[in-house]
């Protein structure tokens, strides 16, 4: 199979819409977080200032794999990154290689880097899910330089049986089944609140404001940090709006006090599967338990709508696990290339890399549950 790999200007990006999109279709990585539009708001806000390239594959005429990598700096070393790493905290990024041809694609993406870029030290492809191309194709990297593939991340996830009731028979005992129920059915009756569904272009934008600036009192609240607030944010989800107009992909659930917004809930909505994504809520309504409600409210619209799961994001929580059934798990692939600093960098992070492996059973057998298993509930 001859393959020919360069580079796609990015001023093309517009013009590659159609078949990237249909790359994607023909491609094992199906999440919003690899589509044109998701890369392609990233690129229009956070790529200024940053050398960002697009590697594409072709057999013959055909798109086969693209690879949106941006260079970043990691402790003074140059360090290759796929688009919207380390901004914007999805799950689920990945290369796009076709079915079947990603072992080879990944190798020849990696080998065009070597040749035409010099002085870096990693290719770190991070936030990937581990049924991920980039997880599945790895070994084949081995043949050029070091390979190292690590899970990150727990990832919960509500695979959903049948409607709601069912599905929460499934996953807990019936006082917790009640308990739900009960809280479900009080939030009009006793507090008066309205569940709202945004998804069209005007409503979502106007979600949107209420949603940064709930999410941003929470986390006051809490004195917790986060990165989803300011200008830039901002900026990247609405122009996602934009280019999602029309097909579905956004949604914003919200709990109500007379027009008031007092919990919203931010999701995507891809490849029949819904994926949590982020939420605000009215700290004065924390006692009322509507964060939590608010998701059990949205896994009863999925159930409604036949979708067939629900991803619940990174961080095995407790309020998550009540209601899922299924556990993923978030991956790493670092390739070094066949070189002195190569070899060195590679033997470094293997080393460190034991070393989390055993603070992470250090922390098991004395009960902490880490940062990665903080109790911080919706609510």
């Amino acid at each position: 199979m001859h393959l020919k790999t360069g580079l796609i200007e990015l001023e093309q990006l517009e013009g590659i819409r159609s078949a990237w999109t249909e790359l994607l279709k023909r491609s094992a990585s199906r999440s919003i977080f690899v589509s044109w539009e998701w890369m392609s708001a990233w690129l229009h806000t956070f790529g200024a200032g940053r050398k960002c390239i697009l590697i594409g594959v072709w057999r013959e005429e055909t798109l086969t794999a693209l690879a949106p990598l941006w260079r970043s700096t990691d402790s003074g070393k140059s360090v290759w990154q796929i688009w919207g790493t380390s901004d914007l905290d999805p799950d689920g990024l990945d290369l796009i290689a076709e079915r079947g041809s990603a072992p080879v694609a990944l190798l020849e993406i990696a080998r065009f880097l070597s040749s035409s870029f010099v002085d870096w030290a990693e290719l770190r492809l991070d936030a990937l899910s581990q049924d991920s191309v980039a997880c599945s194709a790895a070994p084949s990297l081995r043949s050029i330089g070091r390979v190292h593939v690590e899970r990150t991340q727990e990832c919960p996830t509500a695979v959903i049986r049948g409607s709601f009731r069912e599905h929460l028979e499934s996953v807990m005992n019936s006082k917790h089944r009640k308990a739900i129920q009960a809280r479900l059915r009080a939030l009009e009756a006793k507090h008066g609140l309205v569940q709202r569904r945004a998804s069209d272009s005007k409503e979502l934008d106007q979600a949107l404001t209420e949603l940064l600036r709930l999410h941003a009192e929470r986390k006051s609240d809490l004195g917790a940090e986060t990165r989803f607030q300011g200008p830039t944010i901002e900026r990247f989800h609405r122009e996602l709006i934009a280019l999602t107009a029309g097909l579905q992909w956004l949604v914003v659930y919200g709990l109500y006090k007379d027009d008031r917004p007092v919990s919203l809930l931010y999701c995507f909505e891809y490849d029949n599967s819904q994926f949590v994504y982020q939420s605000g809520l009215d700290p004065a309504w924390t006692k009322v338990g509507v964060g939590s409600a608010l998701l059990h409210l949205a896994l009863r619209d999925c159930c409604e709508r036949k979708l067939v799961r629900q991803d619940l994001s990174r961080g095995a929580l407790p309020y998550k696990m009540l209601i899922a059934n299924h556990m993923s798990y978030n991956a790493r692939v670092r390739f070094y290339q066949r070189s002195l600093r190569g070899s060195m960098e590679y033997v470094q992070q293997r080393a460190l890399s034991a070393a989390r492996h055993w603070l992470r059973g250090r922390r098991s057998k004395s009960g902490s549950p880490g940062r990665a298993r903080s109790s911080i509930s919706p609510d």
